[in-house]
């Protein structure tokens, strides 16, 4: 049995979980050893864009790879932000919204150490109900506010808002999970050709 070993830059047990499900299922017959690495993201506590969500998700990864001391197979950065939704004018006349033009969304960067290359993956996106829209808007965090509403401390580590939002029917543990699998894909073994061609930003 061949050993893979990864290195999440978060001490949330919830990524971690997430994490080590999904590679798990991936490497079925692998050995995998999950090294949780606590660091900062640098971005804000809470991401109001998708390109400061992505950033946050890209620093964690990279800065648990300077911490892992390169030794890992992986690094995995997952961050979670809120984010402007852009509706079409047709629909802006047409439908009101029972919610505000925002939805949360987890995003996933996962690093290579091999070659450097990384891949990003998405969860679903939800929306917040207005209170906690507004309550953000004014510095507050989406685990400070829905842990109030919901009574249930530190949400974000537990079922998360998704869980609380959905009567337990998705908790956070199955919504970070969607975006560490869409970010492993170009890594899948039987996917690495499909992703030969290294890309770069325009």
């Amino acid at each position: 049995m061949n050993l893979i070993t990864v290195g999440i830059g978060t001490k949330n047990v919830v990524k971690i979980n997430a994490a080590r499900n999904v590679f798990s299922k991936i490497w079925e017959k692998e050995e995998i050893v999950i090294e949780s690495l606590p660091v900062e993201s640098e971005v804000s506590p809470q991401p109001l864009s998708f390109e400061e969500t992505i950033l946050g998700a890209y620093n964690r990864a990279l800065k648990a790879k300077k911490e892992g001391r390169e030794k890992h197979d992986f690094y995995v950065g997952i961050e979670a932000g809120i984010i402007p939704l852009k509706i079409p004018e047709k629909m802006v006349k047409n439908v009101d919204l029972t919610h505000p033009p925002f939805l949360d969304i987890q995003v996933c960067v996962i690093l290579r150490r091999k070659d450097d290359k990384i891949s990003i993956g998405l969860g679903p996106a939800f929306a917040y109900p207005p209170k906690v829209i507004e309550a953000i808007k004014k510095g507050k965090t989406v685990n400070e506010i829905m842990s109030k509403i919901s009574n249930i401390e530190n949400i974000g580590s537990k079922i998360g808002a998704i869980g609380f939002l959905t009567c337990g029917v998705m908790k956070r543990e199955k919504l970070t999970e969607q975006a560490v699998l869409t970010s492993l894909i170009p890594f899948i073994p039987r996917n690495e050709k499909l992703f030969k061609k290294r890309v770069r930003p325009e």
